[in-house]
């Protein structure tokens, strides 16, 4: 008779996002043993440093740019200003009502055991966390993608932001080259548009938005200043060499899944 391997766990979940999150608590209610291991933040990107956080900017943003305009529907908006920390506290406070960011305690109450540390394979049923060796007969690895520098000459040398840093600004940049005019770099384009920065958005593609339908950039979209704002696109080009500016920051932004 074939001896029963014990282990400390049904199920090891690697990476607490959207996946790991849903799986995790799946197979808990199911009355399965579950640990999840997170590296950074508990309930990953989306609605720590992405999706939630820059869509409750945004709709501040929006709200701004429609009072700004509001002389035509007989509104005097003219001394209409904003306050960017106050913003920054809003935008905190929809990630906090979200419920699904640093949701350490949601795990725990759903019987999961919570591990804050970087996993490392041993073996198909062993990883090591925080010096601890932990067993399970499964693991589901959801660990999703991570921003990484691209290889342009001389970005070693400035200073730079991706998507998340760029949501922590104190105030929001004089000039921006955004570096990849996907959803993302045009989100945080609009974006910081409204609240005056200069735009360069870039994209090595022949369009914006290359893997949406063309309808959404069409060349007359190109070179444009919606609503008085600075906003230039170049596109089918390689990004330069960067150079470091004596009076002004340079701030770059880009995605890659690994």
């Amino acid at each position: 008779m074939a001896k029963k391997h014990t282990f400390d766990y049904d199920l090891i979940v690697i990476g607490s996002g959207a996946g790991g999150s849903a799986a995790a608590t799946i197979a808990a209610r199911e009355g399965k043993r579950v640990a999840i291991v997170e590296q950074l933040v508990f309930g990953g990107d989306s609605p720590n440093f992405s999706d939630v956080p820059t869509k409750a900017l945004l709709h501040a943003a929006q709200l701004y740019d429609e009072a700004r305009h509001g002389s035509r529907f007989g509104l005097r908006s003219h001394a209409l200003g904003y306050n960017y920390p106050s913003l920054r506290a809003w935008k905190n406070l929809a990630v906090e009502r979200t419920g699904a960011a640093g949701n350490r305690k949601f795990y725990e109450s759903q019987g999961i055991d919570t591990i804050e540390a970087r996993a490392q394979f041993l073996s198909p049923h062993e990883i090591s966390v925080n010096r601890k060796h932990i067993t399970a007969e499964h693991f589901l690895i959801a660990t999703g993608s991570e921003w990484v520098a691209p290889d342009i000459p001389g970005i070693e040398d400035v200073p730079y932001l991706t998507p998340r840093t760029v949501l922590e600004s104190i105030k929001p940049p004089k000039s921006i080259y955004v570096i990849g005019a996907g959803t993302v770099g045009v989100e945080i384009a609009q974006l910081l548009a409204i609240f005056g920065t200069k735009i360069y958005l870039a994209e090595i593609a022949a369009r914006i938005l290359p893997q949406e339908e063309e309808t959404v950039s069409e060349p007359g979209l190109y070179s444009y200043q919606p609503n008085n704002f600075e906003f230039r696109i170049i596109v089918a080009e390689d990004p330069p060499a960067m150079q470091k500016h004596a009076r002004s920051k340079c701030a770059f932004l880009w995605h890659h899944s690994i």
